[in-house]
């Protein structure tokens, strides 16, 4: 299992800077790449890097995300997001199901400028509605996941594409180190340490990979 072709856009496409999906001052992108295969059942793991810094100090909502989708519709969204009515407020925001306004949480304050490390848990229940959890490191991965910094639950029938996208605000930052997995200890080995973000992103072409363990 793995990636189905390569990156398309509906608009403006992400510049690639030291190796990393980059939005500019202004810039705003949405470009997805499709899954080999559609994920609709067990558990799926999705981690990456990524950075937000705000260029101005203004009254505007700032969005940069990764989300899954299925048949072009985002089923789930992980956020660096500021809100317009208060700068200050830098929070990571959870949002699963095709409507944003529902099955949300919100919290977990950020630094602007400073590189994380996000991972997004999705459960399939063939029962009803799906547990989603997220959590954000400043640091190195744990070896084993802890309580999550937030959750929901919303009904998501399969995951057939990745989004990352930016709303082209008055911000810089960069997504990368972008792994998919059904195991969370393949998330551990596969994104790199911190202090190992530099050099990759010197030597490196923006990284993707997709794991997906076979059980006998």
């Amino acid at each position: 299992t793995g990636w189905s072709g390569n990156w398309t856009t509906d608009g403006t496409s992400f510049n690639v800077v030291d190796g990393a999906a980059y939005t500019g001052d202004l810039d705003a992108f949405r470009n997805s790449r499709t899954l080999s295969t559609s994920q609709s059942t067990g558990t799926l793991y999705f981690a990456w890097t990524g950075v937000k810094q705000r260029t101005q100090d203004i009254n505007e909502t700032q969005v940069l995300a990764l989300s899954g989708m299925d048949g072009g519709t985002e089923e789930f969204s992980l956020q660096f997001r500021t809100d317009g009515s208060d700068v200050d407020n830098e929070y990571f925001l959870l949002y699963g199901g095709s409507d944003s306004s529902t099955g949300s949480d919100s919290g977990g304050l950020y630094t602007e400028g400073s590189q994380y490390t996000l991972v997004l848990e999705l459960n399939f229940n063939t029962g009803g509605e799906e547990t989603i959890s997220a959590w954000a490191f400043s640091g190195g991965l744990p070896t084993t996941l802890g309580s999550a910094l937030l959750t929901t639950s919303a009904p998501v029938n399969s995951i057939d594409s990745i989004l990352l996208q930016s709303n082209g605000k008055r911000m810089t930052g960069s997504l990368d180190n972008i792994v998919i997995a059904t195991e969370y200890s393949d998330i551990v080995s596969a994104i790199p340490e911190p202090s190992t973000y530099a050099t990759l992103f010197g030597i490196c072409a923006m990284t993707f990979a997709m794991i997906r363990r076979r059980h006998a």
